[in-house]
């Protein structure tokens, strides 16, 4: 991820030697990490890309979770995989699970891969994102509550409060940061995912189109 000039924003130590690396897995599995790049990427390789960790893969989609190595810039959800958890580099990650999307198969034709994550970091990936989705629930009651001007009885504050809302704040209370620091990620990895989505649109599309010829020819073979 490329540095940000907003000082506020810890800086990530560079990894560009790990683009040199041309060993690639044969085929994309659960628990890999990869370097994403932008869908447009300079000759001089000057987009420094976003690693992720591949956590499902079905059909052409690959459903993923971006990671960093600033442990200060994340939320208190966001869980910190420790360096005896995987194989990329000699520094913890972060994985950044209130980020996670779904993007094809295509942007791996240029990433690099980095290492994996063992079990036991999935694991912990799997469980964090887990209680991330419990606390945007929560959160979404929340929120139409305060815009129908309703108040929140005290079992309702109370459940919100053990589901999770407050851990979807940033560690060190800087939501500026974070919010910025996030947008890098989106930069690189948003245009993946929207593409996704067309594709997932089309390929539903299909299979739905394909469904309704073979019952024409089922039913033309039937008169």
């Amino acid at each position: 991820m490329s540095n940000n000039s907003n000082n506020n924003i810890p800086k990530e130590p560079d990894f560009s030697w790990l683009f040199k690396n041309k060993t690639r897995p044969s085929e994309l599995k659960k628990g890999q990490l990869w370097t994403i790049f932008g869908p447009v990427r300079e000759e001089n390789f000057s987009d420094s890309g976003q690693v992720l960790v591949i956590t499902d893969i079905k059909e052409n989609f690959v459903f993923v979770i971006p990671v960093h190595a600033t442990e200060s810039t994340k939320t208190i959800l966001d869980p910190v995989i420790l360096e005896k958890m995987h194989t990329a580099f000699p520094s913890p990650l972060v994985a950044v699970v209130h980020m996670a999307m779904t993007i094809g198969k295509e942007p791996f034709e240029t990433a690099k891969y980095i290492g994996e994550i063992k079990p036991e970091g999935m694991e912990i990936i799997k469980n964090q994102y887990e209680k991330y989705l419990k606390a945007i629930d929560a959160l979404a009651f929340v929120q139409i509550k305060d815009a129908h001007n309703e108040e929140l009885t005290d079992e309702e504050e109370k459940e919100a409060t053990k589901a999770g809302i407050y851990k979807l704040c940033p560690v060190n209370g800087d939501i500026d940061s974070l919010i910025e620091f996030n947008n890098e990620i989106s930069d690189i990895l948003q245009p993946w995912h929207v593409l996704a989505i067309a594709e997932s649109f089309a390929f539903e599309e299909e299979k739905q189109a394909s469904e309704v010829r073979r019952k024409k020819v089922r039913m033309n073979k039937l008169i």
